[in-house]
């Protein structure tokens, strides 16, 4: 249903806030009359596709095949099941520079697949102002726009050596 495009430098804690965030306002928007625990039920049965816990990291060179289209990425990102993809963005911004990444946002949008940017508050375009959370929105408008004035798609890198 979802796939999840991350970085691997953000931090973890970050990463998983993020991603429960955007899975209870996703279990939310699908059901708006259920109770909390019925909301948190349907969020912990969303299926993910985050590629640091499917592919096996043990034998990249193989999950990761000959060619971008024999990769996990390209494959998930195409298949009909795969409805939505989460841009995880954490404080630093450091998927906006990351070439996976790229690819992923790219190919999303060739594909047409619904396409969230998503924060450790949850979607950006869904924090609720009602819950006093329009200053933290703005923020996050801002703080992404400012991150965008320096990413380059070719500066982009595939590999950490930190």
């Amino acid at each position: 249903e979802v796939f999840i495009s991350h970085c691997w430098v953000e931090d973890f804690g970050e990463f998983c806030q993020s991603t429960y965030m955007y899975a209870l306002h996703r279990a939310q928007k699908d059901m708006p009359c259920a109770s909390m625990a019925d909301v948190v039920r349907c969020a912990r049965n969303l299926i993910l596709y985050v590629c640091a816990f499917s592919n096996n990291q043990w034998n990249l060179p193989v999950e990761l095949g000959e060619n971008i289209e024999d990769s996990p990425f390209h494959k998930v990102l195409k298949a009909d099941t795969t409805s939505t993809v989460v841009l995880n963005i954490d404080q630093m911004g450091a998927l906006l520079f990351r070439a996976w990444c790229n690819f992923e946002f790219y190919y999303s949008h060739e594909l047409k697949k619904d396409i969230v940017l998503n924060t450790r508050f949850g979607p950006l375009r869904e924090i609720n102002a009602a819950q006093g959370c329009e200053k933290v929105m703005q923020a996050w408008i801002m703080h992404v726009f400012e991150l965008l004035q320096d990413a380059d798609i070719r500066m982009a890198r595939a590999t950490s050596t930190a």
